[in-house]
């Protein structure tokens, strides 16, 4: 519930949004627990009914997380281009929230409609974007830079995991 009253504090441009969160080692790890849950729940629910292996659910479940990789390389390089006093876990956090509310909408949206799934992208974009607002105090072209690279990053990576695991002989 704290995590929700953040994101609508950081949406509304409120000053004491970071409250709501943990921003410690322990909101981290409580935040990539809530990831994995959602991100493995996703996972088997999105293969109900089908004979599928421990290892392929494992595999999606990473490429989930390929996800909050985006997150952390965009943040590291809003760092080393001169946010040196930013924290990454203000960034961090609520980002893992950010992240994990988009994988479940898309699932969401995608079951009902496959098209749909892309507003769950566009939410998130809003979403990095006001992060980036507010918590690295980023000027409008660095917050929109940051929603776009860590969008780009999103999306590109699960489809290069997915590359890398089809066998060089394969007819696809």
């Amino acid at each position: 519930m704290g995590a929700s009253r953040g994101w609508l504090g950081i949406i509304q441009g409120q000053k004491n949004w970071r409250q709501h969160f943990r921003l410690s080692v322990a909101g981290l790890l409580t935040a990539l627990i809530i990831f994995g849950l959602v991100a493995l729940m996703v996972t088997l629910l999105s293969t109900m009914g089908e004979a599928i292996s421990e290892t392929s659910i494992a595999g999606s479940v990473l490429v989930e997380c390929s996800g909050l990789l985006a997150l952390v390389v965009t943040i590291v390089g809003v760092r080393l281009l001169g946010r040196r006093d930013l924290q990454p876990l203000t960034m961090i956090i609520p980002g893992i929230y950010a992240v994990t509310a988009y994988v479940l909408l898309r699932s969401i949206f995608a079951a009902i409609s496959g098209p749909l799934a892309g507003l769950a992208l566009f939410g998130l974009g809003f979403l990095l974007y006001g992060l980036a607002r507010q918590a690295a105090r980023l000027n409008l072209i660095g917050a929109v830079a940051f929603a776009v690279l860590t969008l780009g990053l999103l999306v590109a990576m699960p489809a290069s995991l997915y590359m890398l695991t089809i066998p060089a002989h394969s007819s696809i």
